[in-house]
């Protein structure tokens, strides 16, 4: 120890021996830099630090926000909401209902003081022009002609003809009609004219083939175009150029029982029996067959019969003297074919009935047609020569 004697007056100081000083330890301080918030903040050191030596306080930046206020939403949408303390959303229910149609037209639930409809039943008298028309003929006249049934509709009212009166009720379907029948005709016209050549000189092709087979197997009675006599058969059928001709009237009423100037076993008209036959060969060519009625030339009588069995049903049989039944130049097919060895049922239809589908579809390469197809009363079985006419 020392003592340490401070004298007013100006002495010297004398220091006794033994005296030291203690060691001094240097406080660790920490330097901070620390950024503004909007809340108080206490700035200490870290637990390795005795203190801080400075404390740095960084400016506010320019983009800094302090948000305040509150926005309010009536409407869906996609919204900046970073100034704002709170958002209050109060958005308006749409206002549903419903709605009947029972006429065409364009509708707006506006007009109905709606924002719009929940459910919407419609209960107008649309039609379908396929359900109505036969789009499927050709025609460049009156298309009232192809009208297969009639819309309901009104004609108390109407005193002019039927024509006008249809014409004036279904405007739309007549409109429908004349387009799609002129698309037809334009788009198909040429491309029909083309086939037709063809289909011709492919049937000549194949009637010169049958003739020469007939000759082979010395089958007389073959055509050569003539129109004497001679070359008549079934009452005066006559074939020229490819076309059938036959007398107005006097079907059935020149049936012969066959003899040596057929080439076919049932009275059937030489040449239609030649095209009968290499049609019916294709078919088996093409994996499928066809069987025709053994009736050849059905007579005057018979036909009287046919008539009278069927005369309820309209369109069902020709009226006597009118069929060609009784020319030999028409046939009804017996039985088509599913495939080489299955006949089709009663039943049939193009899916079920695959030969028949491709008999229709073909039969106009040889000479033939099913021309009853689309008539009042449908014959799928009724084929004919393509080309003919009365004389």
């Amino acid at each position: 120890m020392f003592k340490l004697k401070i004298i007013n007056k100006p002495k010297m100081i004398k220091l006794k021996c033994g005296f030291s000083f203690p060691n001094v330890v240097l406080a660790n301080l920490q330097e901070k830099e620390v950024i503004p918030t909007k809340e108080v903040q206490e700035i200490v050191a870290d637990k390795i630090y005795d203190g801080l030596s400075k404390v740095t306080v960084q400016s506010i930046p320019n983009e800094y926000i302090v948000p305040s206020g509150e926005i309010e939403f009536t409407q869906n949408g996609t919204y900046d909401v970073t100034d704002k303390a709170s958002a209050k959303v109060n958005i308006k229910e749409k206002v549903l209902g419903t709605k009947t149609i029972t006429s065409n037209g364009t509708y707006k639930a506006i007009d109905d003081n709606l924002d719009g409809y929940s459910e919407v039943e419609v209960a107008t008298s649309g039609v379908d022009i396929n359900e109505y028309f036969n789009l499927t003929k050709r025609t460049r006249g009156n298309y009232t002609n192809y009208i297969k049934k009639l819309p309901l509709i009104d004609t108390s009212d109407y005193t002019n003809d039927f024509a006008t009166c249809y014409k004036e009720a279904n405007p739309t379907l007549i409109t429908q009609l004349k387009e799609k029948q002129a698309m037809a005709l334009s788009a198909n016209e040429e491309e029909e004219r083309k086939k037709n050549l063809l289909n011709y000189a492919n049937v000549q092709a194949k009637v010169k083939e049958q003739e020469e087979k007939g000759k082979e197997n010395n089958v007389s009675g073959s055509y050569n175009g003539n129109t004497t006599n001679m070359n008549k058969q079934n009452g005066g059928v006559y074939v020229q150029n490819g076309v059938f001709y036959y007398p107005k009237g006097t079907s059935g009423k020149g049936c012969k029982t066959p003899n040596g100037s057929f080439n076919n076993p049932y009275g059937y008209h030489n040449e239609f029996w030649n095209r009968l036959q290499a049609f019916k060969q294709a078919a088996i060519q093409a994996g499928y067959n066809i069987d025709y009625s053994t009736q050849g030339c059905r007579t005057y009588s018979q036909q009287v019969a046919t008539y009278e069995k069927y005369r309820s049903t309209p369109g069902r049989a020709a009226k006597p003297g009118n069929s060609r039944h009784g020319w030999g130049i028409a046939s009804d097919v017996s039985a088509f074919y599913k495939n080489s060895t299955q006949k089709c049922g009663s039943n049939r239809s193009y899916s079920n009935c695959p030969g028949m589908k491709w008999a229709h579809e073909n039969a106009p390469k040889y000479g033939l047609n099913f021309p009853l197809l689309n008539a009042s009363y449908k014959e799928d079985w009724h084929i004919e020569p393509l080309n003919k006419k009365t004389y």
